[in-house]
């Protein structure tokens, strides 16, 4: 078969089909059109509704019409279904981060897990408070995590991160939080006898602002339907690495002054904890009178 005869025949398929096509369009067209009539008719006739039906005969007639064109066109729509696909995915490769982020505006949009202004925290990126959203970033003012005060400088999160990353909202961290902090001793400090005189320290500075902690812890329990505030200080010992006293210290307290308050309990116990001279003396001479002992 020589390249002419091919054209030939390629075009005479074409021509074929593009008259099967005309001649499907135009029965269906007619078919429609009777139908309709018909209803009209027997509606005016009658006198009921039926939009209802019109309305279904004519998607009946174009998924029909569809679906006849593509029977007859077939190898053309397979053909053409390739190659769009193929190029959709390199499309689709191509913007992958793109489309992740859309995503996730539309999860934020959907599911509100935040607002403007709450403390968020994203889970290996950062913690700041929500500056602004769009489509493709949240715009975050840096928090550090620790201390819970800003760090002056600006976070773009990518929106992707919403839907990968575990996001934690802090919102309620902002004016009040469970502060805690820990202090290492040596087992020679005597930090047994002053727990007493710690907590009771503790819980004096917490006195000007505990009925306004009592109404935010309630307001925050609410809202979170579970109870788990302790509203007084709490003081904790245990023994860390190497044998070294380890001295935790939490307390319920405003977020702006939760480092004074933690300055000023340190340097309490430490007061009443390190050694006078006269023990660290004491101390030296019995560790020099043990070393041959030891020896022995």
């Amino acid at each position: 078969m020589t390249i002419d005869e091919l054209q030939q025949l390629i075009s005479s398929d074409i021509l074929f089909k593009s008259i099967t096509s005309l001649i499907l369009i135009t029965l269906m067209v007619i078919v429609r059109k009777l139908a309709l009539n018909k209803l009209h008719k027997k509606g005016q006739k009658k006198g009921k509704d039926y939009r209802h039906s019109i309305n279904i005969v004519k998607q009946l007639s174009h998924g029909v019409m569809f679906a006849s064109l593509v029977l007859v066109w077939s190898s053309e729509v397979q053909n053409l279904a390739i190659s769009v696909a193929a190029f959709m995915v390199a499309i689709v490769l191509a913007i992958r981060e793109f489309l992740q982020c859309l995503l996730g505006f539309l999860y934020y949009i959907f599911t509100r897990p935040f607002r403007i202004g709450d403390w968020i925290e994203i889970q290996g990126a950062t913690t700041g408070e929500v500056y602004s959203i769009d489509w493709i970033k949240v715009t975050l003012l840096e928090v550090d995590p620790d201390a819970l005060v800003y760090t002056g400088k600006t976070v773009y999160v990518p929106n992707n991160q919403l839907i990968s990353k575990t996001l934690r909202n802090l919102n309620f961290m902002r004016r009040y939080n469970m502060h805690s902090f820990t202090l290492t001793f040596e087992p020679r400090q005597h930090v047994l006898r002053q727990l007493a005189e710690i907590k009771r320290f503790a819980r004096e500075l917490c006195i000007p602002f505990r009925d306004v902690a009592l109404r935010y812890k309630d307001l925050i329990e609410r809202h979170l339907e579970n109870e788990f505030i302790e509203i007084d200080p709490t003081v904790s010992i245990e023994t860390g690495e190497f044998g070294y006293l380890a001295l935790t210290i939490s307390l319920f307290c405003p977020t702006d002054r939760a480092q004074g308050l933690q300055q000023q309990i340190t340097e309490h116990v430490l007061y009443y904890t390190l050694p006078s001279d006269n023990e660290s003396h004491q101390w030296d001479t019995n560790r020099r009178e043990i070393r041959p002992e030891m020896m022995r």
